[in-house]
């Protein structure tokens, strides 16, 4: 796009300097041609057109999907620092409501019970908005363990 003359990375008004995704090809021209190195393309899969989770805002870590969850089975995730562990035992505890990929919408727990409707994680999210689930998580950092647990 920068031979193109289209604006694929542009300053907004925070001062802060956003990639148009839209736009962005990824072709690594502007990756060569920063002076300040503060450009790098990292070897991202392809964005899903559907079941997008959570997403924090422009430019920035999207969310795809939750684990089923059944009574009386154990879950486990895995993975590399910074990939969404976190981010879903906020949600699936209920102390972050997901924004299904609109992050500039406040979204309500009604909102998300319907994008579930007629799935398995509906009756979840039910349980869960209604008070009647209660869900506890060992805390990230062990010396939280007393405030959380007994």
């Amino acid at each position: 796009m920068v031979r193109t003359r289209k604006e694929a990375i542009r300053l907004g008004e925070d001062n802060k300097a956003y990639v148009a995704e839209m736009i962005c090809s990824g072709c690594g021209i502007c990756v060569r041609k920063c002076p300040f190195d503060a450009l790098r393309i990292v070897n991202l899969p392809d964005e899903l057109d559907t079941d997008r989770m959570h997403r924090f805002g422009p430019n920035m870590f999207a969310l795809y999907r939750l684990p089923l969850l059944k009574k009386g089975t154990v879950v486990g995730l895995i993975g590399r620092n910074g990939i969404g562990k976190s981010t879903i035992i906020k949600m699936l505890s209920g102390e972050l409501i997901p924004n299904l990929g609109e992050y500039n919408s406040l979204p309500t727990k009604e909102m998300v019970k319907e994008s579930f409707a007629g799935q398995q994680m509906y009756d979840y999210f039910e349980a869960l908005y209604a008070g009647k689930l209660q869900v506890v998580h060992k805390p990230q950092y062990v010396d939280r363990i007393p405030k959380v647990v007994k």
